[in-house]
């Protein structure tokens, strides 16, 4: 009788291998490149709030400059008071915060500059501020002002 040997199909064991380093590569460059992707979408969510800090500031103090016809700067507490004879908002400023009312935005200052009629005041009513801000990325200027009545025209001689 004569037996006869059946050859069986498959991979042999270089091909295996080749294949199982293959793999490995490109698992690891996918690893990478998620890794380095992931820390990029970190750095731009970090950029998005601190401008986002910065837009709201703005815009609330804009808003609240137009809202407030008497507004006056306190240097000795630090306080801006916006106020009408219904309402009053208070601005607390420290190094790394502002607060407003019970609202913290939490964001760094270097400068800030108080102008009332066009003059720069240190302290009592004010229709301008310039704020210079800082965060992670850069500095930012901001000016907010308001347009006077005619009242605070003809009481100032202008």
């Amino acid at each position: 009788m004569r037996s006869k040997r059946q050859k069986i199909s498959g991979f042999t064991l270089n091909e295996v291998l080749i294949t199982m380093v293959v793999g490995s590569i490109v698992v690891g460059l996918a690893y990478t490149a998620i890794t380095l992707i992931s820390k990029n979408m970190a750095t731009i969510q970090e950029n998005f709030n601190e401008k986002d800090k910065t837009i709201l500031l703005e815009q609330r103090m804009t808003l609240d400059f137009e809202t407030y016809p008497t507004i006056t700067y306190d240097s000795f507490e630090d306080e801006l008071k916006l106020s009408s004879p219904l309402d009053s908002v208070l601005y607390t400023f420290s190094g790394d915060h502002i607060l407003r009312d019970t609202d913290t935005i939490k964001i760094s200052y270097r400068e800030k500059g108080f102008f009332f009629l066009g003059e720069e005041k240190s302290n009592g009513p004010i229709d301008a501020i310039s704020l210079t801000l800082e965060d992670s990325l850069k500095t930012k200027k901001i000016f907010i002002s308001k347009v006077n009545d005619a009242l605070t025209k003809l009481k100032n001689g202008n």
